[in-house]
């Protein structure tokens, strides 16, 4: 299926500069998995791993906390949806008064497009083809809402690194210091996003006045998307760490459904781990996150058919449910007669 969509990234005036997404399906997303899968099976083979013992762990899942961990996953889609139309609201201006601002349900919609999208390409599209569809939908610059969609990615490093921290602080175990490099990795990222922010607070609009009109323009509108998404500061923290303890919850009830345990300071270490490798650009980060989790599971204890069960159930979760619920709401956007009557605007 194609998308090849127009970008829109102009600014204030009617003036707008397209862009293609590309293919969510090609030849690049389909060697992707591919080479996901292949390093999988590796994996299984270097293991050794007791099939016959991880399917009849499986088998054994309490269905409850299994639906408890669905329920839980997909509240905190809603709150990170809740979180973003907050973040739009706090970065437009009066200059950006027209924009209105979706309701929370079709903010949530386009959330939940967005993940599924991650999940059948690589290279986080997903997080693109969802700017779009809220720029188009609103009739702001795709610029100015990949500024809110940064601003986001940046509360999360900040709050991972805090996370990743206090739990390996608690974790104190030497099965734990493979959890000190993604440590290494969160603070990088932490230290660089802060630069950055740093940096376009400093020099941002005096660097954009250098630039051709289009793109002074464009920058002005992801300077703004941005840096004016920092309002209720406290607030949005506040939201964002009650995010991400929802998540951790949804491990430790898969954990419990397999009539496993697992201690809460290990629980958030993974939690961490696990949407950090989410963040490898294959669809979903598929062979980055079953690996990763695989191994860590089996650092802090578990034997291999424990793990591999753990794995395969936290991930029907957060990587095949996706691919069902949110494909169904890619199929409803694109058919509906709001979807049809923004397009037929925007030409």
């Amino acid at each position: 299926m194609k998308l090849q969509r127009s970008l829109d990234i102009a600014s204030d005036g009617d003036e707008r500069k397209t862009a293609p997404v590309g293919r969510i399906i090609s030849i690049r997303t389909l060697f992707s998995f591919v080479l996901a899968l292949a390093a999988i099976v590796l994996v299984i083979t270097n293991f050794d791993f007791d099939l016959k013992g991880i399917l009849q762990n499986i088998k054994h899942t309490n269905p409850f906390l299994y639906l408890t961990a669905l329920v839980f996953y997909y509240f905190s889609i809603f709150l990170r949806s809740l979180r973003w139309r907050i973040l739009a609201i706090n970065a437009t201006t009066k200059a950006l008064s027209s924009i209105q601002i979706p309701a929370l349900f079709r903010t949530s919609q386009f959330m939940l497009i967005g993940w599924f999208v991650n999940s059948i390409a690589g290279f986080r599209l997903g997080d693109i083809y969802k700017a779009y569809s809220f720029s188009q939908y609103t009739g702001s610059g795709f610029s100015w809402t990949l500024g809110t969609i940064l601003a986001e990615r940046i509360i999360d490093l900040a709050i991972l690194f805090l996370l990743l921290t206090t739990g390996l602080f608690l974790a104190s175990s030497a099965s734990m210091n493979q959890g000190w490099n993604y440590l290494v990795v969160s603070g990088a990222l932490v230290g660089v996003s802060l630069g950055l922010l740093i940096a376009m607070r400093q020099f941002g609009i005096k660097l954009a006045n250098l630039m051709p009109r289009n793109f002074k323009s464009a920058y002005q509108n992801f300077h703004q998307g941005t840096l004016g998404s920092f309002k209720q500061l406290p607030f949005i923290l506040g939201l964002s760490m009650a995010i991400w303890i929802i998540d951790i919850s949804r491990l430790i009830f898969v954990v419990h459904a397999l009539d496993l345990s697992l201690t809460i300071p290990l629980a958030i270490v993974i939690t961490i781990c696990h949407a950090i490798l989410s963040s490898a650009p294959t669809p979903g980060g598929i062979g980055a996150v079953e690996i990763g989790l695989t191994t860590l599971l089996i650092f802090v204890g578990l034997n291999q058919s424990d793990a591999g069960a753990v794995v395969i159930i936290e991930r029907s979760i957060t990587y095949f449910s996706v691919i069902v619920i949110g494909g169904v709401a890619f199929l409803f956007w694109q058919i509906s007669p709001v979807h049809r009557s923004v397009q037929k605007n925007r030409i």
